[in-house]
């Protein structure tokens, strides 16, 4: 008679002196004279299974392979091993399917990222990815719980949709009806949130899944999810408020770690000129700070100084420099006593001569001490929202172990450039997203000086990662049709791609700001893994493939012809 599956419990409610049935995959199996013993794994955990020379039917056990599922019925006793406190006496026994031999070892660091990813469901059986799919499961739990208490609407939005442009390239569909035509899945809900403030909703949010065509990181995924939010007649602080109190929600229920609210504030100009960062990770000190007094004698400007009160080896310092270089400085300078030297990549540091006074001049202006070690590089020239010295105080951090575990540290970082010079198209583009509100006093600047005009944008920044951002929003025609045209949007343009929006606009929208939060990014951090592939039950690999379903796949010609963008063959 087959065993009763209804019956079943879990690993964890084993009972001494009761009779179960449990169900589960064999992780091993092993004998020792006349006992064999199967460890037994479910969701839960393990559980230790039993088999006496009473069990009749040993053979069975014998042609057992790792990971075949099984159901057994059998009595829970008090256990004499150290790793389990109960174990289970086998009575009943059946195979549900046996396991092939296995294609990878399931232990940690066994098999490499693309084997894993081809065999992604036996990976995620692994202890580890198990528990990243636990967490992430309570870390969205929590978030809806806080919303909807607060009143927010959960609101599907459409992933089919139109191209619009919103920094990056989007994944188009062609229509099959209208040929000639595409949709686009959205890069984010980012308009469809807003027309839901013109439409009254008030308070809306979504766990939404986003696709954007770029390159694949450690961080990023073509496709992806992030909480979306949304309040009518808010300003930044309801904005700051409803996401605080959401994240902390998210450590007290998933991680039992308490977040002190309200949060501090750090404006972007701040953050670039202490950190070099404009995410920048407040769990150390090793500030930036200014050192013109050296700049005639490397000629260089805008030089700025770390001072380092502990020592460095060589291969520290060069590694230093490759991440300078990495970010365009021209090289390292270390200042060790009174002896500066360049560092590059490779190659051996090259002295620069400099006068004892400036010098001296420099050490003061830094309060460093004769045995302090100085690191330089010029800020003149860096990668969008980073600096040279800003990574290489990261880098340091790690060399230096100055990153303590569970240490939790986030922060706002508010009032970004409202618009950044794009080199290759020559023309200033939005820094955030074209609905971003600009500071009322800097709308006069927008035609003639657009690099001083800050934004009504912020992003939450935990441990030095953007968690996301979000700003308040144009919600009136005419300042969208500015914004525009500093962005060289025709009106044209405008209209084609925004139409809708501006006419929405016209029939009496809120004031509104929102947020988004990089939810993969999030569950990572949280969980202590360096890429959000680990936090993802079946993520792309960094060709942006999907080794598994050997996707993304050709189709056939017919299928390109029924739409309309491919000819039949004579």
């Amino acid at each position: 008679m087959a065993i009763n599956l209804n019956k079943r419990i879990s690993t964890q409610e084993l009972k001494s002196g009761k009779t179960v049935v449990l169900a589960g995959w064999a992780q091993d199996v092993k004998f020792l004279g006349k006992l064999a013993f199967i460890i037994l794994r479910d969701r839960e955990g393990l559980a230790q299974l039993v088999a006496t020379k009473e069990f009749k039917d040993l053979k069975k056990i014998k042609s057992i392979s790792r990971e075949s599922v099984l159901a057994i019925e059998g009595e829970v006793k008090d256990s004499k091993s150290r790793a389990f406190k109960k174990e289970i006496k086998i009575t009943k026994l059946e195979v549900l399917n046996k396991a092939n031999p296995l294609p990878m070892e399931l232990a940690e660091g066994a098999a490499e990222e693309e084997t894993r990813l081809k065999y992604r469901f036996l990976d995620l059986r692994k202890l580890r990815m198990k528990n990243n799919m636990i967490l992430r499961h309570k870390i969205i739990k929590a978030i809806r719980d806080y919303f909807d208490k607060q009143g927010f609407l959960e609101i599907e939005t459409p992933c089919i949709a139109k191209s619009t442009p919103e920094g990056a390239r989007d994944f188009l569909i062609p229509s099959r009806v209208q040929k000639g035509k595409f949709y686009a899945l959205p890069q984010s809900p980012q308009i469809f949130k807003q027309l839901l403030m013109v439409a009254g909703m008030e308070k809306y949010f979504q766990i939404a899944r986003c696709f954007r065509d770029e390159d694949m990181r450690s961080d990023r995924q073509i496709e992806f999810t992030q909480l979306d939010v949304e309040l009518s007649f808010a300003d930044e602080e309801m904005v700051y408020k409803c996401t605080e109190e959401s994240v902390a929600n998210v450590f007290k229920e998933a991680m039992d770690v308490k977040i002190k609210t309200p949060l501090p504030q750090m404006k972007y100009e701040e953050a670039m000129r202490r950190f070099g960062s404009d995410k920048p990770d407040i769990r150390f000190g090793y500030e930036l700070q200014p050192a013109s007094a050296i700049e005639p004698a490397i000629k260089e400007k805008r030089v700025k100084a770390i001072v380092v009160d502990k020592q460095l080896s060589e291969a520290d310092l060069h590694e230093l420099a490759a991440t300078a270089q990495t970010y365009k400085a021209k090289g390292l300078y270390v200042l060790k006593g009174s002896k500066l030297q360049v560092y590059k990549r490779l190659g051996k540091p090259s002295e620069i001569k400099v006068s004892s006074a400036s010098i001296s001049k420099l050490r003061k202006s830094l309060k460093a001490k004769e045995k302090d070690l100085i690191l330089l590089a010029s800020e003149e020239e860096y990668s969008r929202g980073s600096t040279p010295l800003g990574q290489v105080r990261i880098t340091l951090a790690k060399q230096l172990k100055l990153i303590k575990p569970g240490v939790w540290k986030l922060l706002w970082v508010t009032e970004f450039p409202m618009f950044e010079w794009k080199e290759e198209e020559k023309r200033w583009v939005a820094s955030h997203h074209p609905f971003t509100q600009p500071n009322p006093e800097h709308v006069k600047y927008m035609k003639t000086m657009p690099e001083k005009v800050l934004s009504r944008a912020y992003d939450l920044v935990l441990n030095g990662t953007e968690l996301g951002g979000g700003s308040i929003r144009i919600h009136n025609a005419e300042l969208q049709s500015k914004v525009f045209d500093a962005l060289k949007i025709s009106k044209k343009d405008a209209e084609r791609k925004f139409g809708f929006l501006l006419n929405a606009f016209k029939y009496g929208a809120p004031p509104h700001g929102g947020i988004a939060l990089g939810l993969d990014r999030f569950v990572a951090l949280l969980a202590g893994e360096d890429s959000i592939r680990e936090v993802m039950a079946f993520p792309k690999n960094k060709a942006a493939e999907d080794p598994m379903m050997a996707s993304p796949d050709e189709v056939s010609k017919d299928a390109l012809w029924e739409l309309g963008i491919a000819k039949l063959p004579k």
